[in-house]
């Protein structure tokens, strides 16, 4: 089930946009939290980039790759709501991470330990 914010960005229309590609400082920013949780070898592969894809998530993790994708239309909220599904995708990446090979639930305790390590609440 979606909430209310999830619905108004996925309905949200002529909303500007950041350019596709990399984005070099949200990635210096994952890889300072990264580091901060003991997790050095997760930072240095780690790629944070602004997807045309995108269109209905705010975000992906891609926990091969060490890629998070972000919806360009996320500009449009806000650099806390920017921040904060940053760092709800760099969750999911710690939380593979700490778990190795082991499968774990996309928004199981796991996650929920790195949601928390990473400073937000609520997920």
């Amino acid at each position: 089930m979606l909430s209310f914010s999830q619905l108004e960005f996925s309905l949200a229309s002529s909303v500007p946009e950041k350019a596709a590609g990399r984005d070099p400082t949200l990635e210096a920013v994952a890889r300072d939290l990264l580091c901060r949780q003991d997790a050095a070898e997760l930072a240095v592969r780690v790629r944070v980039e602004w997807s045309p894809r995108l269109r209905s998530a705010a975000g992906r993790a891609e926990s091969r790759s060490a890629r998070i994708l972000l919806n360009r239309r996320l500009c449009a909220h806000g650099a806390d709501e920017i921040d904060q599904t940053l760092r709800h995708e760099l969750a999911h990446l710690l939380a593979q991470f700490r778990a190795g090979r082991r499968r774990i639930a996309p928004h199981g305790a796991e996650w929920r330990v790195a949601c928390s390590d990473l400073g937000i609440t609520g997920e």
